[in-house]
């Protein structure tokens, strides 16, 4: 067999085996396949909403939900929806902004040190209030 030939049949059967999942031994290397369960895409765990005028914190901590009011007027007609608890293992939260005009962005990621409590700025520097509405998903 020539050497082409002997490279494109190691190929091929180094190809079936990772598809496999079997460990492959190579001199002077040992490759291995462990197929991982794919990871499941964040889920929302809550919906916020409410008028904002100024720098707000909303924290999230299992199942509590509450806002630190930082500067500009207080929130006014606020409610939430919390679809699910916080775990309390860290886990990575990220958040969409649906409506309102200023920044919305997380500040601090849920961790052993803080208590596993989620912290989202919601900031609005303009004239006067906006209505936002958020989904945080963990």
């Amino acid at each position: 067999m020539g050497e082409r030939a002997l490279q494109v049949v190691l190929a091929l059967g180094l190809s079936a085996a990772l598809a496999l999942g079997k460990a492959v031994t190579c001199a002077p290397c040992v490759v291995s396949f462990a197929p991982q369960a794919p990871e499941k895409p964040p889920q929302r765990g809550l919906r916020w909403w409410g008028r904002v005028d100024g720098r707000d914190i909303l924290c999230i901590r299992r199942g509590t939900v509450w806002v630190i009011h930082e500067e500009g007027e207080p929130i006014v007609e606020a409610d939430f929806r919390l679809e699910r608890p916080l775990p309390a293992e860290p886990v990575t939260v990220s958040v969409r902004k649906v409506r309102g005009r200023g920044r919305v962005e997380v500040l601090e990621q849920p961790t052993r040190e803080n208590h596993f409590t989620a912290r989202i700025l919601i900031e609005d520097k303009k004239s006067g209030s906006d209505r936002y509405e958020i989904e945080v998903f963990w």
